[in-house]
């Protein structure tokens, strides 16, 4: 009955989503200097690939919205800021810290649904993709 608002909440879901995982990629260049564990790092790295995989970019598949649509995040900016600047920012703060680790190709082919991201799906156990899923508002 409410369809025509399904996108609309969509997009709200989308933009929660980038917020959180901007604030993950920011936890992960406030500890870099600090790295004590690099198989833990590379795992949150390849985990924020696939959240952003999942919780953005299919979502943006889905739906088709133009890059320049307006929305908050807060934890980008203060203000209004297009789908474009927003994406932008959190892929291109991942990538960065991606290529200090040399795993830039691993992320490029989560984030681009290559067998590498299926293969980073099975590894997730049962209880903990439905977690993610409450939390990133997958369905």
């Amino acid at each position: 009955m409410f369809d025509f608002l399904k996108p609309r909440t969509e997009y709200g879901k989308m933009a929660n989503s980038i917020n959180k995982v901007n604030k993950m990629i920011q936890d992960l260049i406030s500890e870099n200097g600090g790295i004590s564990d690099i198989d833990e790092f590379t795992e949150r790295i390849l985990f924020i690939a696939y959240l952003i995989r999942k919780s953005v970019n299919d979502r943006m598949d889905m739906n088709n919205w133009p890059w320049e649509t307006n929305m908050m995040v807060p934890s980008i900016s203060r203000g209004v800021i297009t789908l474009w600047v927003a994406w932008s920012k959190i892929v291109g703060d991942l990538n960065i810290i991606a290529d200090q680790l040399e795993l830039t190709d691993r992320v490029k082919e989560i984030m681009e649904n290559n067998d590498v991201y299926y293969e980073y799906e099975r590894s997730i156990n049962e209880k903990e993709r439905r977690r993610i899923s409450k939390i990133f508002y997958f369905e």
